[in-house]
């Protein structure tokens, strides 16, 4: 008889939940830490099925968003928008350089086909 266990006692599920927010997606030592032959596989099925299945589950749905989506001060969006015109227009002067050397090299490409 085999001593896989398909349900799961109201306290493996709680313990599920913390060791989510202790180690995240690493549904390898989860398992090892649930213990009962429980797989990474089954750790990961239960908890996507459970963890809003209860309206008082310790993980609501906008923290694991928001741990997520990064968020930056007015100031950090500033530099960031400074960077990009920066980058942009450094790329505006390259280019501009580059197209001004490729006509140099085409114009004295045509001088040198003349002299011969």
């Amino acid at each position: 008889m085999s001593s896989l266990r398909y349900f799961w006692e109201p306290e493996e599920t709680k313990r599920l939940v913390e060791l989510f927010n202790i180690h995240g997606t690493d549904w390898n030592t989860i398992a090892t830490i649930i213990g009962n032959n429980r797989t990474p596989e089954a750790c990961k099925s239960h908890f996507k099925r459970s963890k809003f299945r209860d309206s008082h589950s310790p993980i609501p749905e906008k923290k694991i968003v928001t741990a997520t989506t990064p968020t930056f001060t007015p100031q950090q969006k500033y530099d960031i928008q400074r960077r990009i015109q920066s980058i942009n227009t450094n790329k505006k002067e390259v280019n501009k350089e580059e197209e001004e050397e490729e006509i140099d090299e085409y114009n004295s490409g045509d001088s040198d086909d003349s002299d011969d």
